[in-house]
């Protein structure tokens, strides 16, 4: 017996011609998928990365990858040591969509005295001041699909 959904006398396709179609689109798709989430190979492992358009006069998109670790956390017993390079390699793919902490700052305060052009680019910063750590030695790569 095979199994069909009807509603107002009008039959459907069955449960089974979704899946099938869902499934063929999914195909069809999957490689428009894949260019919106890039994945790249470094020396320590894969990486996750995001496609973003900017909003500037020269770039379209780019492949953004952020908060990538590039050397060992100066934490604990490495703390006010030299740096050491390269950080350990990871198994897992790692998701770099979202910035690093930054490293630990005094915030400016702006008062109405505090002229504009000063102003913005304090207020413009406070969102990535908000995760502060002494483990924030990571780098951003922002690399052009192409430009105009």
């Amino acid at each position: 017996m095979k199994s069909q959904i009807q509603t107002h006398g009008v039959q459907l396709a069955s449960a089974k011609d979704v899946f099938l179609i869902a499934f063929i689109l999914l195909q069809l798709l999957d490689d428009s998928f894949a260019t919106e989430a890039p994945i790249v190979t470094i020396s320590t492992g894969l990486v996750l990365g995001k496609r973003v358009s900017l909003r500037n006069d020269f770039l379209e998109q780019v492949d953004q990858y952020l908060g990538i670790p590039y050397a060992v956390p100066p934490i604990g017993d490495k703390r006010f040591r030299g740096t050491t390079y390269p950080v350990a390699s990871w198994d897992d793919i790692l998701n770099a969509t979202t910035f690093g902490p930054v490293c630990p700052q005094a915030i400016l305060d702006v008062d109405a005295a505090t002229p504009r052009w000063i102003q913005k680019p304090i207020e413009d910063s406070k969102p990535f001041l908000e995760k502060m750590d002494e483990d924030c030695l990571y780098i951003n790569v922002y690399v052009p699909l192409r430009s105009k």
